[in-house]
């Protein structure tokens, strides 16, 4: 797939999903009591905002040239480094989300999530190197625990 033909997938999915930003945006503003428009506002500029930036970034892309069309060779080929890091991210990051909802457990959850995000870019290093990963990750949960739970008390399960 070349970059141009990733941009313009990229770009009318970005305006799908602004559509479906102002639709959830327009359902809002239906279930609050008369005269509290002004929470809904924020959030239709926002989708507004980007449905106009996507449209003026396909425009500017429909309207360049492909350099393949002016030197006569190939377009360029559009390169993902670090796919398989990409991919397990989106992966493990679904996952997170999908144990956080069904059995709560916050903290646990979220600990293993950035242990295994830790491991997934760091590597994996010897059993020393996971340790000192794990320790990091279970010093990271406690600062959210002492930060939400304790200074503002808000409790995430």
């Amino acid at each position: 797939m070349s970059t141009r033909t990733a941009a313009f997938i990229v770009l009318t999915l970005l305006i799908l999903v602004g559509a479906g930003y102002l639709y959830q945006t327009y359902l809002l503003s239906g279930r609050l009591p008369a005269g509290q428009y002004g929470p809904v506002r924020f959030p239709f500029a926002l989708g507004a905002i980007l449905i106009v930036l996507c449209l003026v970034e396909l425009v500017r892309e429909l309207r360049r040239q492909p350099a393949a069309a002016e030197s006569g060779e190939p377009e360029e080929r559009l390169e993902i480094a670090n796919v398989g890091k990409l991919v397990m991210t989106v992966v493990l990051t679904g996952l997170y989300f999908y144990l956080w909802q069904r059995f709560g457990m916050f903290y646990l959850f979220t600990g293993g999530f950035v242990l295994s995000l830790l491991l997934v870019y760091r590597g994996y290093g010897g059993p020393g190197a996971v340790a000192a990963l794990a320790g990091f990750a279970a010093v990271f949960v406690l600062v959210i625990y002492l930060v939400f739970q304790l200074a503002f008390g808000i409790r995430l399960t």
